[in-house]
């Protein structure tokens, strides 16, 4: 059973579950706030690879498109933005990585904090992509998590917690990624 059946089963099951509890909801007295229903659930997302949240962030006080994308591994910017920043790379690690162009082994990384913020910085170890040609840099899972992210249902913020306190960071649209 490949990987996609699989993924199609259990969008399957969620669908059941949810028309199961839509019945059982409609068959309740409805009542007045009944008539909004709080649980929103776009399935259709659930289909779009490529539907990640971005936000706008500084590195040495030049704006950088952020994709927060907790199903990434590694943290990655472009060797064009690390250029353009002029940041200094470090060459004593090799990363391995796959992804939609196969395996490729990286050489480089740049330690660079990103201000989400002014009260707000994220320092991180970046892997240096050079195939990778859309200006945005890349937060993975790890420095997401060190930092509690969470990504609001409505897709409008996204939380972080850095110093102690929690940020409400807006969402952007993605401006590399929106169809033409």
């Amino acid at each position: 059973m490949s990987l996609e059946d699989i993924r199609k089963i259990i969008l399957e099951i969620i669908q059941e579950e949810l028309d199961r509890l839509q019945v059982a909801k409609n068959s309740k007295c409805k009542c007045p706030e009944d008539e909004e229903d709080p649980m929103d659930i776009d399935l259709a997302r659930v289909e779009e690879i490529r539907d990640l949240a971005t936000v706008e962030g500084k590195i040495n006080g030049i704006s950088v498109s952020v994709v927060l994308d907790s199903a990434s591994n590694k943290d990655l910017m472009p060797r064009a933005i690390v250029d353009e920043l002029g940041l200094k790379s470090n060459t004593d690690v090799s990363y391995n990585i796959r992804g939609v162009t196969g395996a490729n082994i990286f050489s480089e990384s740049a330690e660079a904090t990103v201000f989400l913020t002014p009260e707000c910085s994220i320092k991180t170890n970046f892997v240096i992509a050079d195939g990778h040609h859309v200006p945005e840099i890349i937060l993975g899972r790890s420095t997401l998590k060190r930092y509690n992210y969470d990504l609001f249902e409505s897709k409008d913020h996204a939380s972080i917690s850095c110093n102690g306190k929690n940020f409400f960071i807006p969402i952007v649209p993605d401006k590399n990624r929106q169809k033409k």
